[in-house]
């Protein structure tokens, strides 16, 4: 097998694990908010559009980030900056990522049931919208 042909098989196997991921993240996030599990459910939902953004970006190609803040950088500036996807996607993710970090890290305060459930909504846009992106020819 050439060395193009393995490397594609690889990238193609790559994304369809990010996905299937970022569709496990996503039932785990809807599961966690009906168990009132509100912390890990913003958790799950922010990685359910991790996952969906990595796999966007292996499609193209493009290096995966070494950090969150980078994958939102490098998703902006392929898929929002180009019009691939609407402006408000780059708001989903960023939104979620502060929530995730917030309901990691401060522990004291436990995240609003309302934003964790817009966060969840948002998530199945974005899993969704990449979906179709990713699987277009």
């Amino acid at each position: 097998m050439r060395w193009s042909c393995m490397a594609e098989k690889y990238s193609k196997n790559l994304l369809e694990n990010y996905l299937k991921v970022a569709d496990e993240a996503l039932r785990d996030a809807k599961s966690r908010y009906n168990e009132n599990s509100f912390r890990a459910a913003a958790h799950s939902a922010y990685y359910a559009m991790f996952y969906s953004a990595n796999a966007a970006l292996i499609k193209i190609g493009a290096e995966l980030p070494r950090t969150h803040q980078g994958l939102v950088a490098r998703f902006n500036y392929h898929y929002i900056r180009t019009k691939i996807i609407k402006d408000n996607f780059s708001d989903y993710l960023r939104t979620a990522m502060e929530l995730r970090l917030s309901g990691d890290y401060n522990v004291t305060i436990e995240p609003d049931k309302r934003l964790v459930l817009s966060t969840i909504n948002n998530a199945q846009e974005f899993v969704t919208t990449i979906k179709k992106i990713v699987n277009k020819k």
